[in-house]
């Protein structure tokens, strides 16, 4: 074997990422379900026995389908408003 052999392949320095848009496929009724899933899925297990990447991995799940859940929520409410022409209050809950 010479030492051409042995080199590892090159890797291009920095390839182009092609930008990601969102195309909103699933109902967001189907994405709430799916965190309700995910959050039933978890809710019983025992942080105080599981590894330390386990418990990363629950409390990201719990922040992502909270992020998920206002998403939803909100679109939702907003084609209710519109739908039935309510208007918004401006206060902030």
């Amino acid at each position: 074997m010479n030492e051409k052999d042995l080199q590892e392949p090159s890797v291009p320095e920095q390839e182009e990422i092609e930008e990601f848009v969102y195309e909103e496929s699933t109902p967001w009724s189907e994405v709430i379900h799916s965190v309700f899933a995910a959050f039933s899925a978890i809710e019983d297990i025992d942080m105080a026995m599981s590894s330390n990447q386990d418990r990363i991995r629950i409390k990201r799940i719990r922040r992502k389908g909270l992020v998920l859940l206002d998403m939803g929520i909100s679109e939702i409410y907003q084609d209710k408003i519109e739908e039935y022409g309510i208007e918004e209050s401006t206060e902030d809950i």
